[in-house]
């Protein structure tokens, strides 16, 4: 004879603590007023919620976004539609200058009223601004890869031994293949911003050395920094009597620093055969360290003093430091084949086809690569209209103004089919946010009528457990009694 398990009893006891731990989490539930306290209360639908409130944050941000593009839109079409008003003043002046009646005073006035108005539109095309983008008049260097540069011949060599700060703004439409592509520099790589074929920003200059010894020295972030198609605005700063060089990209500083190497002194480039400044490209074609740019330059600077890190943010914000400017160079003063600097002394040459294009914008509106919508900026200044020089009297005064007249009607016109394209866009978000908020409250918030009916239900259960294990155990106390007998 023998006893064999009580697998009743352990199946009521088995039940009893489940109907316990159902009740708790209910109870728990109903406290919080979530569905979800922890991962065991039930992993797929926390998994849903996350996902929609993963969905909800990425649709925000789309939204702030898509906000951020209308804004920049309605912007530009302000100014356009200023520099609109102003364009049909020149064309009705010009009707006017041609008034065989008109006094000697009388088209001395209107010729000054005309200058006036292309010195105005140059001045509302550069103040027409939004978050430190110039809209209406954003232009960019486009540069092949191959042979296509800007030169300016053998100047501001007599910085290179003193402080000093470059400053460009560039994309990189390829990265290089082989070698490295220079961005901005005196000739070859002796001193300048360059691109590397694994996606890192280089600065590189070259030292002097008592031994007669010349050898360079780099300043570099990590490789894959740089992304095709994305802007950059790069500044190195060398100070000579701190005896220290600095990179920063986008205001923000590359590591802490190097120290110039003991006994070192910056190479002179005034007196060499390097000391040719160029954008996007090292040398000339076809020659050692050439490496071209396949990208664009919006705009270079050289300075005379090492920038302190805040004027280093100003810069990137928008607003430029004038002190110690020795020379800037601004895509959108770009004309005919020359590169002007703003103060009309360092002019540069365009060679073997350097092209002038409009910047351009580019707005992520999802998650996806495919919600990235990209837009050209525009050119609405006196160069960028062809009304650059134009006289009151020039023969074909009314043909220009009207050709002008037409690109910024044009311009307003994709503007306005822009601005329609993102304000659907924001429709789409602002559905989305509100159609995966509900679900993620609907998911998240606990089901109070559910949970107080599975209390009760297991209550019950757990209540007629206990009973039948009483019972159980009276039966199991009878039968040993009869079994002792």
């Amino acid at each position: 004879m023998y006893i064999k398990t009580d697998v009743t009893s352990l199946k009521l006891l088995q039940q009893t603590r489940l109907s316990e731990n159902l009740t708790n989490q209910s109870i728990s539930k109903l406290s919080t007023g979530l569905e979800f306290n922890s991962v065991s209360d039930n992993s797929t639908s926390l998994l849903v919620s996350n996902r929609l409130k993963s969905l909800s944050n990425v649709s925000q941000k789309a939204l702030e976004n898509v906000h951020y593009a209308l804004d920049l839109l309605t912007t530009m079409n302000a100014g356009a539609s200023v520099i609109k008003d102003m364009l049909q003043r020149l064309r009705t002046l010009t009707i006017q200058n041609q008034n065989g009646s008109l006094s000697t005073s009388d088209q001395k006035a209107m010729q000054q009223e005309f200058s006036q108005l292309l010195t105005s539109i140059d001045q509302i095309s550069k103040s027409t601004s939004y978050n430190n983008i110039r809209p209406i008049n954003n232009s960019a260097l486009k540069f092949n890869g191959a042979d296509s540069y800007v030169e300016f011949g053998q100047i501001l060599g007599d910085l290179d031994t003193s402080s000093h700060t470059f400053d460009a703004t560039f994309t990189v439409d390829k990265l290089p293949t082989s070698g490295r592509s220079v961005v901005m520099g005196f000739q070859g790589f002796h001193h300048g911003f360059q691109v590397s074929t694994e996606g890192s920003l280089v600065f590189e200059t070259w030292f002097d050395y008592p031994s007669g010894v010349t050898d360079s020295f780099k300043l570099e972030t990590k490789d894959g920094f740089i992304k095709e198609g994305e802007t950059y605005q790069a500044i190195a700063t060398l100070d000579t009597k701190n005896k220290m060089i600095h990179l920063y990209v986008n205001g923000n500083e590359i590591g802490s620093g190097k120290s110039f190497p003991n006994g070192g002194t910056l190479y002179e480039y005034s007196t060499a055969d390097y000391g040719h400044l160029r954008l996007g490209m090292g040398n000339t074609p076809d020659a050692l360290w050439a490496f071209p740019l396949n990208g664009s330059i919006e705009s270079a600077r050289v300075y005379s003093e090492a920038l302190s890190s805040k004027q280093i943010s100003a810069n990137y914000s928008g607003n430029t430091t004038q002190d110690s400017l020795a020379a800037e160079w601004i895509a959108s003063n770009a004309w005919g084949n020359t590169m002007y600097d703003t103060a009309n002394v360092y002019n540069g040459t365009f060679l073997n086809n350097v092209q002038l294009q409009n910047g351009n914008l580019k707005v992520r509106s999802g998650a996806s690569e495919e919600d990235v919508s990209k837009f050209n900026l525009t050119n609405l200044s006196s160069k960028g209209l062809g009304l650059y020089s134009l006289s009151i009297n020039d023969s074909d005064a009314i043909e220009k103004i009207d050709t002008a007249l037409n690109t910024l009607t044009t311009e307003q016109n994709r503007i306005g089919s822009l601005s329609e394209f993102f304000t659907f866009r924001q429709d789409s978000l602002e559905k989305t946010i509100n159609s995966s908020k509900s679900a993620y409250q609907d998911v998240q918030n606990v089901d109070t009528f559910k949970e107080l009916s599975s209390i009760s239900k297991e209550q019950i259960k757990l209540q007629t457990s206990l009973s039948l294990l009483e019972k159980n155990n009276v039966h199991k106390e009878t039968t040993m009694k009869l079994l002792q007998q």
